[in-house]
């Protein structure tokens, strides 16, 4: 309890401190999940193309920092493979997967998560 307590205290003091949009300011694990909830079955595109599509938007700064060819990530991450065929968070969807179905029952995106 004391656990639940403490995490939702630390997320409310984050949206206080930080804002609503904070985890959208920079390309986030969020963008990969959403991505997927919309896109997980059809076939890849570029990111900023997929971006574009789930109404995500991204500084342009945030994607070259991210796909850089002299990090470590790519080794596995790609520009033309979009964002919901990306390893390793192509490997995890049952989340995104049952986002996107109540998405498509109805329920925004952001309350599906």
């Amino acid at each position: 309890m004391v656990a639940l307590v403490a995490g939702l205290a630390s997320e409310v003091a984050r949206t206080l401190i930080k804002g609503r949009d904070y985890a959208f300011s920079y390309l986030n694990d969020i963008h990969w999940y959403s991505a997927m909830a919309v896109r997980l079955w059809d076939e890849p595109i570029s990111v900023v193309d997929e971006l574009d599509l789930v109404g995500l938007s991204v500084a342009s700064v945030e994607i070259q920092r991210a796909f850089a060819p002299e990090t470590l990530t790519s080794a596995y991450l790609h520009l033309e493979n979009g964002l919901a065929h990306q390893p390793p968070y192509a490997y995890r969807v049952f989340v995104p997967a049952t986002a996107g179905l109540l998405a498509n029952l109805g329920f925004p995106l952001y309350w599906a998560f």
